[in-house]
């Protein structure tokens, strides 16, 4: 499945496409589990630059990380950049984080409502 992104990545750096900029949301899990199992990715961060990209790496949760990457581009001089964002998949919900079946299941009212509740709770400031 990522013969055609791998594909394009490399066009990207043989064509100097500088001002492309690719984020990859790096949950670690795919619909039946976790990457690793599967097919291990890392050093990610060195495949795309084995590619001929400029790499940042971040926590993809830290909105300030994520605001000073989007400034600091292009970064790569005359190469492609890509950020590449770590995150936890299902973030701040108690059923759902670092819960693969989660990638693709159907959310209920009721689970609405609780997903609702807990980040309200988690995210207003006193």
């Amino acid at each position: 499945q990522e013969g055609s992104n791998w594909e394009a990545a490399m066009s990207a750096a043989h064509f100097k496409l500088n001002q492309l900029l690719a984020i990859v949301d790096f949950n670690k899990v795919q619909q039946s589990g976790d990457v690793a199992t599967m097919m291990q990715l890392e050093p990610l961060d060195a495949k795309w630059s084995s590619f001929g990209w400029a790499v940042k790496r971040i926590d993809g949760h830290d909105m300030g990380a994520i605001v000073d990457a989007l400034n600091a581009f292009p970064w790569g001089g005359d190469k492609p950049c890509v950020l590449i964002a770590d995150t936890v998949k299902g973030k701040g919900l108690s059923f759902a984080e670092h819960r693969y079946e989660w990638h693709s299941n159907n959310v209920t009212e009721a689970i609405y409502q609780q997903a609702i509740n807990e980040l309200e709770r988690s995210h207003v400031s006193a």
